[in-house]
């Protein structure tokens, strides 16, 4: 499969893909940069009907997914210096060639759905390449990435030994959730605000049938 060249530019959005594959999308995200896995039709119409059904429940949900963002798998999320992005988005293009050879195709499966502090996701399996695919970009990004990075304050409300953990994954590679701390999800809500139903609630009765394998 060829790589579609060249990379296409649209504002924050640096879209990079194996022709109609799959597409990985290096986005701006509070001051970060998101290198995330963007998903299949079918699964993106399945979590914007989940979309709009948490928005009739929680009107102060900060996630809008179809019109704002799309549903998507955090590959590797952190900030890079502005004069290193350029040299980045070269980097992924060709880690794609890498993660094409050796991680694809990826079946993954999507599972339970889950709030952790006043966050809503769903739990994507950890497969062997979908941890690969990080793995790869991780490896081929993370010298570029903005030094001495803090450490996110929910990271220091885990139990031990994952909190010590992931806070050397920030020292190291400027992000908790990579290499052995690496958790492939979709987040589907961002909350603060709501109580009377709080998105806890929300969640318990959220109408979901995990599809088939995907990717």
């Amino acid at each position: 499969v060829e790589v579609a060249l060249p990379v296409f530019q649209m504002g924050s959005w640096f879209a990079l893909c194996f022709c109609a594959t799959y597409i990985i999308n290096v986005v701006a995200q509070s001051g970060q940069l998101d290198i995330h896995l963007v998903l299949p039709d079918s699964i993106n119409a399945q979590m914007q009907s989940m979309d709009s059904f948490l928005h009739s429940k929680l009107p102060n949900d900060q996630v809008h997914l179809g019109n704002v963002s799309m549903p998507h798998i955090t590959l590797y999320l952190t900030q890079f210096p502005k004069e290193n992005i350029a040299e980045m988005v070269l980097r992924v293009q060709d880690a794609m060639q890498q993660i094409h050879s050796s991680a694809y195709p990826c079946p993954s499966i999507l599972s339970n759905a889950y709030v952790t502090n006043d966050w809503g996701m769903l739990n994507v399996s950890l497969t062997s390449c979908l941890q690969r695919m990080s793995d790869i970009v991780v490896n081929a990004t993370y010298m570029l990435a903005m030094p001495n990075q803090t450490v996110p304050s929910w990271v220091y409300e885990l139990p031990e030994p994952e909190r010590s953990l992931k806070i050397k994954m920030v020292q190291l590679y400027g992000s908790p959730n990579v290499f052995s701390q690496f958790q492939p999800h979709i987040t589907l809500a961002v909350d603060t605000e709501d109580t009377q139903p709080s998105i806890q609630q929300v969640f318990s009765v959220l109408p979901y049938t995990p599809p088939s394998p995907f990717l």
